[in-house]
């Protein structure tokens, strides 16, 4: 038998499929890398011949006499309204190019014209300037134009007003009813009711303003009360005798003695029954610090040895007079005689709704005014208000 030749087929075993795969991104990556390189290949341009190459440009020379030429036929512009272009800044260069270094000339004008020129040391307008009252004292009250302005009609004082009548009413009593009062002033109250809320001891640093005065020997205490957009006034009567514990006491309560009491008088009709507790509790602290030996927990001042009185008042006829009003009641009840103030405190009414009129709330403004001017004039002040 004869053995037939056959073909012999060699079969190249197969690689794993993830070797396979391997292979072909790696050719992916090399074919990508290639044609990126070819891609940005930077073109590089033949360098310029001899002859094509520009010629540097000689500087042009020219004599002293062509310069004086152009300088008159462009002169230097002294507009105040455009800066000179050799003051004006260069836009920065962002290129690859050089920056020049040649040196730039900056050229100075002077402009000789009083309403550019102005001077440091010029002096305040009288605007600026303050009147001081009483001046030369460290509780003097400091006035503006601006304070002076809020005493036109329909204006809100401020503190700065209060305080200022205040001080000119104290000045004007004679020596016998200077010593019957105390004016506090609009600060006083408000730091009060800060410190309202401290258990312990609400009014000890108020304590340090009356160190040089005994409350207990004056026979008024006048607190004016700003609350909330809204001035009143509160005055303790006769606080002296609540520590002098005569039997009078007994009948404080009753609207017909003229015991001790606290007068709170309002524009608005309001009650006060709060600002009672608080001055209550400030004079309880006044005396248990002037007077170590008595005992520090007993309420001397309480509801029954110094109630609250409203008085009945002018009312006020829009919102913006409730400052003029309390310097009013001040006023009027300053300028009672003494006998008087005590026939007013045993009335039921308390002065009563016609005390005043409207037409004195408006010359009262103007009066203040008038007298502001009076000492801005003393002290060299004109305010051309």
């Amino acid at each position: 038998t004869m053995k037939k030749e056959q073909d012999v087929v060699i079969h190249k075993r197969r690689q794993p499929a993830h070797l396979r795969n391997k292979k072909k991104k790696e050719e992916k990556i090399k074919k990508t890398i290639t044609k990126t390189k070819t891609k940005f290949k930077p073109k590089l341009k033949p360098k310029p011949k001899e002859q094509d190459r520009p010629k540097k440009q000689q500087p042009i020379q020219i004599n002293q006499e062509q310069k004086k030429e152009q300088s008159i036929k462009n002169p230097i512009r002294t507009n105040h309204s455009t800066p000179p272009s050799s003051l004006t800044h260069s836009p920065v260069q962002t290129s690859n190019s050089k920056l020049s270094t040649t040196p730039t000339k900056i050229v100075l004008i002077e402009i000789d014209s009083d309403e550019d020129s102005i001077s440091s040391s010029q002096p305040k307008s009288s605007r600026d300037q303050t009147v001081i009252y009483p001046n030369g004292q460290a509780d003097a009250v400091c006035l503006t134009s601006k304070d002076l302005a809020l005493l036109s009609p329909g204006q809100y004082l401020n503190d700065s007003i209060i305080d200022f009548d205040l001080k000119y009413i104290n000045n004007k009593l004679n020596e016998d009813d200077k010593k019957c009062f105390h004016f506090f002033n609009t600060f006083f109250y408000s730091k009060l009711l800060l410190l309202s809320n401290d258990t312990d001891q609400p009014a000890e640093e108020m304590l340090k303003w009356t160190k040089k005065i005994n409350l207990f020997a004056k026979d008024f205490l006048v607190f004016p009360i700003h609350l909330s957009f809204h001035w009143t006034l509160a005055i303790v009567c006769f606080a002296r005798k609540v520590t002098e514990n005569l039997p009078s006491l007994s009948l404080a309560s009753d609207r017909k003695d003229m015991g001790p009491c606290i007068l709170y008088f309002d524009s608005l009709k309001g009650k006060g029954n709060k600002v009672g507790n608080i001055l209550r509790r400030y004079l309880d602290h006044e005396w248990c610090s002037r007077n170590p030996q008595s005992d520090q927990q007993a309420k001397i001042f309480t509801r029954k040895t110094l109630p609250l009185r409203t008085a009945q008042v002018p009312i006020q006829t829009n919102t913006t007079d409730c400052g003029v009003y309390i310097l009013q009641y001040v006023e009027k009840f300053c300028s009672l005689a003494p006998e008087e103030r005590l026939k007013q405190l045993q009335k039921y009414t308390l002065f009563g709704k016609d005390w005043f009129s409207l037409e004195d709330i408006q010359s009262k403004r103007q009066r203040i005014r008038n007298t502001i001017k009076q000492l801005a004039q003393a002290q060299s002040i004109n305010w051309d208000i």
